[in-house]
């Protein structure tokens, strides 16, 4: 079991790269580090919540997540936005951000985490 600490510092090697990768204009790789991040932080809770049998990818984990009742819509909406299919020009149907998304799913995923190691 890592600690909260190695987990955080998985999280911000995720979006470092992500950023970096904004910066030469690699979307693809963007959306790879962001789902990463998620699946780092998930994989974390499901220590927590082994009840929930999401697997140990981030794309099953973050589509399981979509349909989890227990995270907010917003979380969920994320979760789609960053396990639906992009096309060869790395567009999708909707205006996204997928570090944006992947912070929003990880907020979630901290939150609760402290309610659960309470």
């Amino acid at each position: 079991m890592k600690t909260n600490e190695e987990v955080v510092s998985l999280i911000e090697k995720e979006f470092t790269t992500a950023k970096h990768a904004v910066s030469i204009g690699n979307e693809g790789m963007v959306r790879v580090c962001a789902r990463r991040a998620c699946g780092i932080a998930i994989t974390y809770l499901l220590e927590y919540f082994p009840e929930k049998k999401w697997g140990n990818d981030a794309m099953n984990q973050l589509k399981s997540l979509q349909t989890d009742v227990s995270f907010s819509e917003e979380s969920r909406d994320a979760a789609m936005r960053l396990t639906t299919k992009v096309n060869q020009q790395f567009s999708v149907p909707f205006s996204e951000n997928p570090i944006d998304d992947a912070k929003i799913i990880i907020e979630e995923v901290e939150n609760k985490l402290r309610v659960a190691k309470l």
